[in-house]
């Protein structure tokens, strides 16, 4: 729904991306109302693992929001190496999303729409998540999103949020994350995880430690899933240290 332009701030020369809603992308007032509340997720909820949103405003009747600029996503970094993401960096990548993740849930925020395409790199080759234009805010009103309303992306999506969006909670974001780590690590899309075969036959290759991890993320019932990002984050720090260091990139720079 919307276009990205980078750019330059003239008073002092830092690059933003600046995030225009496009006109054809649908100027309802669902999608104006969705572009809003990503601009204040962004700004209200403040972490080095969630991008920085600087700035929104309206011209001319048009929807702006500058924001730091990041430098690709994670997809676009596994293709460029032509291989899955190192394990002991792909655990300590996701932790510190997860982190920020969970300040989020904290301010009754759930992203509904995690992915490759959505933890985008910094210069300094860190990971920060974005994109909540799809997110379920704890105030949603039903017309935000209707129940029995699909959102997100299926590969990644937890089996709850296939049937109603709106409905569901941060459990979802732990699946959505261990689907993430999943495909960082085997560069295959982690359809059905939830499904206890399924998930043993796409883990069998991968260290102990980080199938553990996966494999809690994303059981079927969110019950059985981690308690909180915290949670998660921890299990995968803990996870890190049995693994060895990557003797090739030790960043996403």
């Amino acid at each position: 729904m919307a276009l990205v332009l980078r750019s330059v701030r003239v008073a002092d020369g830092r690059e933003l991306a600046i995030k225009v809603l496009k006109p054809d992308g649908g100027l309802s007032r669902n999608a104006r109302r969705r572009f809003e509340a990503e601009a204040r997720i962004a700004s209200e909820v403040a972490h080095p693992a969630l991008v920085e949103v600087v700035d929104c405003f309206e011209e001319d009747g048009e929807l702006f929001m500058v924001m730091e600029c990041m430098q690709g996503t994670v997809h676009e970094w596994v293709a460029l190496n032509d291989g899955p993401v190192p394990p002991r960096l792909a655990a300590q990548m996701l932790a510190h999303v997860l982190e920020g993740l969970g300040l989020a849930h904290a301010a009754g925020v759930v992203h509904r729409d995690i992915k490759p395409e959505n933890l985008l790199i910094d210069r300094e080759g860190g990971l920060k998540l974005s994109d909540f234009g799809v997110a379920q805010l704890r105030d949603e009103s039903t017309i935000m999103t209707a129940t029995g309303v699909v959102l997100g992306t299926i590969a990644f999506m937890a089996p709850e949020q296939k049937t109603d969006a709106r409905g569901v909670g941060p459990a979802a974001d732990i699946y959505a994350m261990g689907a993430t780590l999943c495909w960082m690590l085997t560069r295959s899309l982690p359809f059905d995880l939830y499904v206890k075969d399924q998930r043993e036959g796409a883990l069998a290759a991968l260290h102990p430690a980080l199938a553990a991890v996966i494999d809690r993320a994303c059981e079927y019932q969110p019950a059985a899933r981690y308690g909180s990002a915290g949670e998660m984050a921890a299990a995968l720090r803990v996870a890190a240290e049995a693994l060895p260091m990557s003797s090739s990139a030790r960043s996403f720079a």
